[in-house]
């Protein structure tokens, strides 16, 4: 009995996406400090080089998007979705991601150092030298990925 408790417990949960108010295909401004996103969709944009601390982003799925050398520390992620997404060399350390899929992403030098990953599942995508040191891994799924620090 304990050990299909214990199966239970150890199921990475899917985002929870409930509904989206807008598609975007650019944004009309940089993204500052703190900002906040809900409930959109991004699609087919170049965010590569941008920078923010302490932006969080909830109910909200990227699609074809690069997001390669981006500085987003301290980043929080809810319920969100990345699908044939590039964030090469992009610095999310000290970030919280939670509830979070990256389907058929590119994450060649991922900084990751002191995250807190719970409920996140990586599906085809390459994180070679990628750099998940002292971060916190909890219901964490690895599928037909690949992963080499």
């Amino acid at each position: 009995m304990k050990d299909k408790k214990n199966q239970r417990d150890n199921k990475v949960l899917s985002p929870k996406i409930t509904s989206i108010n807008e598609e975007i295909y650019f944004l009309e401004r940089n993204i500052n400090d703190e900002d906040c996103f809900s409930n959109i969709m991004v699609l087919d944009f170049d965010m590569s080089n941008e920078g923010a601390s302490h932006v969080e982003v909830s109910e909200a799925i990227f699609k074809n998007m690069n997001f390669r050398d981006v500085k987003f520390p301290h980043i929080e992620l809810i319920d969100v979705r990345f699908e044939n997404c590039d964030l090469s060399n992009s610095n999310l350390n000290n970030g919280i991601l939670h509830r979070v899929e990256m389907i058929n992403c590119k994450l060649i030098g991922l900084d990751l150092a002191d995250a807190n990953l719970q409920n996140v599942t990586f599906n085809q995508c390459n994180g070679d030298y990628s750099n998940i040191s002292f971060s916190t891994l909890r219901n964490v799924n690895f599928i037909e990925s690949l992963l080499i620090v």
